[in-house]
C-alpha cells in the first residue's frame, strides 16, 4: 500500500499502480529515467506517444503495445525470450528473481 492507501506493486526498485483489473502502470522510472509497463512478467518502454516495445530490446523480440488514456488498446505479447520471474514477499511486494 502506498502512503495514500492505494494498492501498489513493487518489482525490484520499481513501483506500479493498478489502473484496471489486469493492468498496472509504472509509477517510478528505471535507472535510465524511463517509465516502464509490466505485463505478464515482461516490461515495456515507451517509444512514442502511444507505442511501447519490450524493454529488453533483444534482437528478434517484436513484442509491443499501444497505450491510450492509461489503457492498453492493442498488444502483441509474443516475445522471443522467456519472461522474468517474480515472487510475492510476505509484505505483499513483488521481487524479481533469477
Amino acid at each position: 500500500m502506498s502512503r495514500k492507501g492505494k494498492l501498489v506493486l513493487r518489482v525490484d526498485v520499481y513501483t506500479f499502480s493498478k489502473v484496471s483489473k489486469f493492468q498496472w502502470v509504472c509509477s517510478t522510472k528505471n535507472p535510465l529515467g524511463k517509465t516502464l509497463i509490466l505485463v505478464d512478467g515482461y516490461t515495456f518502454s515507451q517509444t512514442s506517444t502511444y507505442f511501447w516495445v519490450c524493454s529488453t530490446r533483444l534482437p528478434g523480440c517484436k513484442a509491443k503495445l499501444r497505450l491510450e488514456n492509461g489503457f492498453i488498446t492493442d498488444i502483441n505479447n509474443f516475445h522471443s525470450h522467456p519472461s522474468r520471474k517474480y515472487v510475492k514477499s510476505q509484505k505483499g511486494t513483488y521481487v524479481r528473481v533469477g
